[in-house]
């Protein structure tokens, strides 16, 4: 019979240049970018190492704004036209819609450049959308290729591990311990 009790985890770090909260899409791609500007990372996450990537894991496609047709989406779909379909369904600060919708036009660029692929819409494999992009192998795909990624640039990824709340000190530059 195998053992089958997990290996013990080193302790965390005292200390560390960015702390990440979540392996899902938005952790992960803050992951990367904090390491590519020149941070330590450690990014903690509460699902076992198999259930890392939050929702993401569970998805197909991803909405962004493009001004022209691009191999992975089909015709234009404006940041503007975007930023009004995200306040039309709810998303309450117009300043942040604007953001995200406007900050969208570079995702699929971003994400190819750390490792997820897309799927062409010319293969014929894909219903019509030209708000969307489809991530080829699903979300898993997508979470797979985020966190290679950011393995790769020296971010640590510790999964099992839930926070309930951070101490107030934690957040204070001049706090040593």
């Amino acid at each position: 019979v195998m053992d089958q009790t997990p290996a013990p985890q080193p302790p965390l770090p005292a200390s560390v240049g960015v702390l990440v909260i979540g392996a899902g899409l938005a952790g992960l791609c803050a992951a990367i970018e904090a390491a590519r500007a020149g941070a330590s990372v450690l990014v903690l996450d509460a699902a076992p190492p198999a259930r890392l990537g939050g929702n993401a894991r569970h998805g197909r496609n991803i909405r962004i704004a493009s001004d022209t047709e691009t191999p992975f989406q089909r015709d234009s779909y404006p940041a503007e036209e975007f930023e009004r379909d995200l306040l039309r369904v709810g998303a309450g600060d117009p300043a942040l819609a604007k953001v995200l919708a406007e900050g969208s036009r570079d995702l699929a660029d971003w994400l190819m450049a750390q490792g997820v692929r897309l799927e062409p819409w010319a293969a014929g494999n894909l219903p019509y959308s030209r708000r969307t992009v489809f991530l080829r192998g699903g979300g898993q795909a997508l979470t797979n290729a985020l966190l290679a990624r950011a393995r790769r640039l020296g971010v640590e990824i510790r999964a099992g591990i839930a926070l309930d709340q951070l101490p107030p000190e934690a957040f204070d530059p001049a706090h040593d311990g």
